[in-house]
């Protein structure tokens, strides 16, 4: 997704943005779909919307983004809530990758239904465990995930200042 010849202005000059909804709308017309006052985007396979504009495809968050300030995000434009499709500008924030994946969701694949926690078949102890600064940390094993996933609360709160609570703690 090239955006190197994107500017604020001819952003402008192909769509409106609402900041309030988040919603993209044609200005002009512009092949099949692109019809003045129709949604514009689509959803893409990771569940982003994107924008289509000069032939090359966008990510609707950073469009806003650029829409709103002038400038392009020097790196990642993290939705706060989680929601990939909510391009409202006050659910966006800039990020490094780092601090965008602060506010990931638990994987699917996670057996102790708690982010930070997994088992460790071993000793029989629930492990905590949290990644900052680059660094994998152990915070220790724990008789219940429960527990685990409490010591891995009260980390975040201290190494992610950026997201210190998970969105689904």
């Amino acid at each position: 997704m090239d955006t190197a010849n994107i500017t604020a202005e001819s952003l402008k000059n192909a769509f409106d943005y609402d900041p309030e909804t988040g919603v993209f709308k044609w200005k002009r017309r512009s092949g099949k779909r692109g019809v003045p006052g129709r949604v514009a985007g689509t959803v893409d396979f990771s569940g982003y919307v994107v924008l289509t504009m000069n032939k090359k495809r966008h990510k609707a968050h950073r469009m806003a983004f650029l829409y709103m300030t002038g400038e392009l995000p020097a790196v990642a434009v993290d939705h706060i809530n989680g929601v990939r499709t909510d391009n409202r500008f006050s659910n966006l924030r800039q990020a490094d990758w780092s601090q965008n994946q602060h506010n990931r969701r638990r994987q699917s694949n996670n057996k102790s239904g708690f982010m930070g926690v997994s088992m460790d078949s071993a000793s029989g102890l629930w492990r905590a465990g949290i990644r900052a600064n680059g660094k994998a940390r152990n915070l220790g094993g724990y008789e219940t995930p429960e527990a685990a996933h409490q010591a891995y609360l009260a980390a975040k709160a201290v190494l992610h200042p950026f997201q210190p609570r998970p969105r689904d703690a």
